[in-house]
């Protein structure tokens, strides 16, 4: 009778201490869950409804909102695929900029489109992200075009930012694209490219062109020919079909956000393109009093690497590194990601 009883109570032991285990797995698994964020959704900036995402494992993570080039063309689609990683330690901000993808609308007047329009809507979106996430100031990552709106909000707004991370950073698009055309000419003529010589020299000058079209034409050569030439992991033209594709994947994204985009960036760069072709960083203020790291693919001859490194030389921060990576162009973070993943988790163990 006694050896029953015996067994009777450490069946019900067991079955109270796998019911106490199961309960601990599933309060340390939710607990562990509930810090992750997946925020994503519309806010009123200058009166105009414009798209926000945000994703990390960890709502304890510092903010990182990523400004992205064009104008008008969106590349949150591509981070998800290809930088995931540091989801693992930043709460990663995408913003689709007015006149892009979400954000988009047939109805924005043109006269809104204006660089400091941008610039103040950052601001604005900066200080929904602060007090949302809960924190004092954040990280800000421009790329090309969003270098150019992130060097004036940090300059205009220090205390809002931790650092700045740019990448293909726009010194001065006019300089960058007459110094791409020479750096081409020249790697034509190590190779003896009898070709490539000819067309790049009968490429008119930069500054004898005009309209919308005959600049996008010119950019467009130039980028034929830097992927002839150049020694880059991934082509332009890849990476722009890369962007349809990533576009595609994104589950935020409907048809009609996809085909925005393509309606975006010609309404944007229409709007600003006297501002992405001769805004100069040489010729405004030099020094800023938060840290700044550039990350720059060896083989850029978009927003050139040469006229960055100038930059980089002249400017005075309280930290200031400039990245090289030696296997890219325009895209140094879809063209050698582990490298960008890692770099950034470095930037974040900085400051």
């Amino acid at each position: 009778m006694q050896l029953k009883k015996t067994k009777i109570l450490q069946k019900l032991f067991l079955i109270s201490f796998l019911a106490l285990t199961a309960y601990a797995i599933f309060f340390i698994y939710n607990t562990l869950t509930n810090h992750k964020i997946y925020d994503y959704g519309y806010i009123s900036l200058g009166g105009y409804k414009q798209y926000y995402s945000a994703k990390s494992v960890n709502k304890a993570n510092p903010v990182l909102l990523i400004l992205h080039g064009g104008p008008g063309i969106s590349s949150f689609g591509l981070f998800r695929e290809y930088n995931n990683g540091m989801q693992d330690d930043y709460i990663v901000v995408h913003w689709d900029q007015l006149g892009t993808g979400r954000s988009y609308s047939p109805l924005i007047q043109p006269m809104d489109m204006t660089f400091e329009r941008l610039i103040d809507d950052a601001h604005q979106l900066t200080a929904f992200l602060k007090k949302k996430y809960n924190k004092d100031n954040i990280y800000l990552m421009g790329h090309s075009w969003g270098t150019t709106l992130g060097l004036e909000l940090i300059r205009k707004y220090p205390e809002d930012y931790i650092a700045f991370i740019a990448v293909g950073t726009n010194v001065n698009l006019f300089q960058s694209l007459n110094l791409g055309k020479k750096q081409l000419i020249n790697i034509a003529k190590n190779s003896n490219n009898s070709a490539a010589i000819s067309a790049l020299k009968n490429m008119p000058d930069l500054g004898s062109l005009k309209t919308l079209k005959q600049q996008a034409n010119y950019s467009a050569e130039l980028r034929k020919w830097s992927d002839r030439l150049s020694k880059s992991n991934l082509k332009i033209s890849d990476v722009e079909r890369m962007k349809v594709t990533a576009a595609r994947n994104n589950p935020e994204y409907s048809k009609q956000d996809i085909d925005n985009i393509k309606f975006g960036s010609m309404f944007s760069f229409s709007a600003l393109q006297d501002d992405v072709i001769y805004t100069n960083q040489l010729e405004k203020p030099l020094n800023f009093s938060i840290s700044l790291y550039f990350i720059q693919g060896k083989f850029d001859f978009i927003t050139n690497t040469s006229l960055v490194k100038t930059y980089f030389n002249k400017i005075k921060a309280p930290e200031k590194k400039l990245y090289i990576f030696n296997k890219s162009g325009h895209y140094p973070f879809i063209e050698e990601p582990n490298k960008f993943n890692r770099i950034m988790k470095e930037i974040k163990n900085f400051e």
